[in-house]
């Protein structure tokens, strides 16, 4: 709770290797095994960029905003949890928008 809430204390945007530090002290207060030498550049700036862009948002709002999307709406089935989507059909789309 005191990650977040140093996170929305900061004000966006981020650097990469600042978002590569809060995912480490994340994972390793979720007692995962993840080291800085593990974090590659590249994947850093991956990192600042989707926090730069979704870090904002709340749980609800980020949901809200999957569920707009056709490869969720063509498989959302009323009463039904848990449907996976197919990895295929969600690069296929999301490669489409570049």
């Amino acid at each position: 709770m005191a990650m977040a809430q140093a996170l929305r204390q900061a004000a966006p945007p981020y650097a990469a290797l600042t978002i590569a530090k809060w995912f480490i002290a994340w994972a390793e207060a979720e007692g995962e095994e993840l080291s800085w030498d593990e974090v590659d550049p590249h994947t850093a700036e991956l990192l600042s960029e989707v926090w730069n862009t979704y870090g904002g948002f709340s749980a609800g709002h980020l949901r809200n905003m999957t569920h707009e999307e056709p490869p969720w709406q063509r498989h959302w089935q009323d009463g039904v949890r848990g449907i996976s989507i197919p990895q295929q059909e969600i690069e296929e789309y999301f490669a489409s928008r570049r």
